[in-house]
This record gives C-alpha cells, structure tokens and sequence, in this order.
C-alpha cells in the first residue's frame, strides 16, 4: 500500500491518496508558525513542529498531545518523522544550535500519547537532520548536518541502542524499498554511493565523471533516492541554471540514462519505490509517472 502523499500550503496539509486525489486538507495553527510536519500513512494523524514544541493533530483534527522542546536561543528546525507502521515519531533536536544547554537528541514518542519511547544523547552539533524511515516497523535512519564540519549517520530500532556510521564525509539520502542497502551521497558532492547494510559496508561507488556532464561544472545534489529495487535516480547539477535527472543501476553503478523530466527544483521528486514518483507541475498540480 502507499502512504499518503502530503504537501503544505497556504491552506494547510494537503493529503491525496495514490491517485493523487485530494482526501483532505488539515489545518495547521499559525502561531508560532510551523517549521516541520509529518503525516501518518493513513492520514489518520498529523505532527508539526514549531520553535516551541512538536503537536500532534489526532484524527478529530484535535491538538492529542504536545512535547516541549528545550528552552533555546536560537530558532533552527526540529525534523519530524512517523516510523513505518505509524507506531512512533521521531524528533530529532539540534539543541547546541539552537542555543541549548541540553544536547543535540534523538528521541522517539508514542504517536498516541506522546510519550518519550527512545531518547539519544547525541555527540553532535547539528545545524539540520534529515530522517528515512525504514519499510518496516519502527526503525530510522538519521542524517545529522554538522555544516562544514561534514555530516552524521545514525539508526536505530526504536529500542534502547544506536548505531554510529563510521563517517562524517557523506550524506544518507535513501533507503531501499526492500531494507536491503541505503544511498549517499558525498559532502562534497562529488559521488554517489550504494551501501549495503552487512558489516563490510559493501558499495558500489558512482562519481561524476560517469555521467554524461561536465565534472567540472557539476556537482551531485543531496536528493534523489530509490525507484524501485535495482535502480535509482540520482540528481545532477551546475549549482546555477539547470538540473538533470538519472537513473543508475544500483547493482552494478551504470549509469543507464537520462530521465528527461522538468521539475521545479531539484529536491521535488518524491520517488515511491515501485517504480513510479511524484512530482509538481508548473500549477502545483501533483503528477504521478
């Protein structure tokens, strides 16, 4: 099945089905204005977070609970994410930048109550975090921004442990549909990588000079992520005028071809796993191909 696919506008969450037919629009309050949203699968319920705080609208549309950040001086996101079977959602708070006396956590809550389910102490400074749920259960991904210091890559099963990547030179980008391996993408966004997730660290390594561009004037965009099992869609740009779309053999790292599609920037294709993504047409209409 497909979750929800959701966008935030002027009038609020709009949630569309997997045919792309506006179900319902919730309305978020405004005051503070939210940074961060994320929907369940069904659409059942809704969390945003502000500068303050990260509530959750029940299936009544209803506030059903509210947790309190740290106080801070700063005003600097807090990511928020539903785990897959919609049992948890996680937090991740980039305390030290936000002017904090706590550290930068990671914490997951139950989605009914709101109460604290997993909390990590982070060794990190934080300027952002990019959460990828697993296609399973409760387990996350977690991509810490460090700025120019390079970035963190964490996970963790919704239980009491955390496992550590052994760098802080790449970005996590994407899971595969079927947890098999994950895709980064380098910080100095000069290649794309394939990992798997056995103790090795097996990967198949993809650099700009594979692709049909200038690797001068090129660089590797921090998004894109898995069409399907064996292929995903790497995003190229020359930071000024274009964006190209390619997709890639994630078995072997051939570079198959162009996408030839438009888009309205370079982050908005939202790829589903089973070979099909979404993207926005020039009106804002939502396109499925």
């Amino acid at each position: 099945m497909v979750r929800v696919i959701s966008r935030l506008t002027e009038q609020g969450v709009k949630i569309f089905d997997e045919y792309l037919e506006l179900i319902d629009t919730i309305v978020v309050p405004q005051d503070p204005p939210p940074q961060t949203y994320t929907v369940s699968s069904t659409g059942d319920r809704l969390v945003y977070t502000t500068s303050e705080a990260a509530i959750c609208l029940g299936p009544d549309r209803r506030e059903a609970w509210r947790f309190e950040f740290p106080p801070g001086t700063e005003v600097v996101p807090v990511d928020c994410a539903f785990c897959h079977d919609d049992t948890l959602v996680w937090l991740f708070l980039p305390n030290v930048a936000r002017g904090s006396s706590d550290p930068d956590v990671w914490t997951a809550l139950d989605a009914v109550t709101g109460e604290i389910k997993v909390c990590h102490d982070l060794e990190t400074s934080g300027l952002g975090g990019h959460q990828i749920a697993f296609p399973y259960g409760t387990h996350m991904m977690l991509d810490v921004s460090e700025g120019e210091a390079g970035s963190r890559t964490f996970d963790s099963g919704g239980e009491d442990w955390l496992r550590t990547y052994p760098w802080n030179d790449r970005c996590a980008i994407a899971i595969a549909p079927d947890a098999s391996g994950f895709m980064t993408v380098a910080h100095g966004q000069e290649d794309v990588a394939f990992h798997s997730f056995g103790p090795e660290d097996e990967r198949v390594t993809v650099t700009i000079s594979d692709f049909p561009v200038d690797p001068d004037r090129t660089v590797i965009e921090w998004a894109g992520g898995f069409l399907d099992g064996d292929a995903a869609i790497v995003v190229l740009s020359d930071e000024e005028s274009w964006w190209r779309h390619f997709r890639v053999d994630t078995r072997f790292g051939e570079v198959i071809g162009d996408l030839g599609i438009e888009t309205i920037d370079e982050y908005d294709l939202e790829l589903l796993g089973d070979g099909t993504y979404v993207i926005t047409d020039t009106d804002g209409t939502l396109r499925r191909m």
